[in-house]
């Protein structure tokens, strides 16, 4: 029977693979790209790790599976997610932290949540993996303090930078328009000045 591995690799974009192949580092990964396939994917404007990875899950836009951001939840989710196609398909399973799961699926074979997961939980429970679990849901929780502290710092930063784009924008359209309108207005006078002193002549 066939086997199947799904290595997924949060943020690691092209630019840093590429930069990393020139070095000679990531041998495998070259290897991969040289036998294999790859490709740059289209991702909507904002990048949101849990959105995107649940796309890639369930082959859906975000908005028909409904995973939209960090704080979306299991009740959230609108359709099923590939492992669990699999595991009605009675396929053995390996999974391993993906980031859109929130609980153990009892497959055939072992599941362990992702960071989302809002408790500490495996399957099957007796896989020895509980003390260094246990060690990183601390660590996880702080983790994602931080990863949502960054996110709306940046989101901030690129509203404010976009703000900025938008008002110079405005500001040049009105420069532009007023320009218009003294020139107008300028040609204006100017012809109708010129239409009152030849009427004032053809008088004299």
């Amino acid at each position: 029977m066939e086997k199947l591995i799904f290595l997924a690799l949060d943020g690691l974009s092209w630019n840093v693979i590429n930069e990393m192949l020139l070095e000679n580092k990531l041998k495998n990964i070259k290897k991969l790209i040289n036998e294999g396939a790859s490709g740059i994917m289209k991702a909507d404007f904002l990048l949101i790790s849990p959105k995107i990875w649940a796309s890639i899950f369930t082959g859906k836009k975000p908005e028909n599976h409904g995973i939209l951001d960090f704080y979306s939840t299991k009740e959230d989710l609108r359709t099923k997610l590939i492992w669990e196609i699999l595991h009605e398909k009675n396929k053995k399973l390996g999974i391993y932290r993906p980031l859109t799961s929130w609980n153990a699926l009892e497959v055939d074979g072992f599941f362990v949540p992702g960071f989302l997961s809002p408790k500490l939980n495996v399957y099957p429970e007796h896989l020895n993996l509980s003390d260094i679990l246990s060690q990183g849901v601390k660590r996880n929780q702080e983790d994602h303090l931080d990863i949502m502290k960054n996110f709306y710092e940046i989101q901030e930063l690129e509203f404010m930078r976009h703000a900025n784009t938008f008002y110079m924008l405005i500001r040049s359209l009105t420069l532009i328009f007023l320009y218009f309108m003294t020139f107008h207005v300028i040609k204006f006078l100017i012809f109708h000045g010129k239409r009152k002193l030849k009427n004032l002549n053809t008088r004299i």
